[in-house]
């Protein structure tokens, strides 16, 4: 009988893949705020810094 409790070599553990989708999702949203806020500011550019272990998103405008 097969081990089902281990993935196969270049698999994602199961738990895995939600975490991931849902850090696909924040560095979306991120970019959506810094491309939204450089139409307001007439073209500026911004940067989007994502930290998860220090829990922050940042967006800054670029000098």
């Amino acid at each position: 009988m097969p081990n089902t409790h281990v993935t196969a070599a270049g698999e994602a553990m199961p738990a895995a893949k939600p975490m991931a989708a849902a850090a696909l999702r924040i560095e979306r949203d991120a970019a959506f705020i810094a491309t939204a806020m450089s139409l307001i500011d007439g073209g500026a550019e911004y940067r989007v810094q994502i930290d998860h272990e220090a829990g922050f998103v940042f967006v800054v405008r670029q000098s």
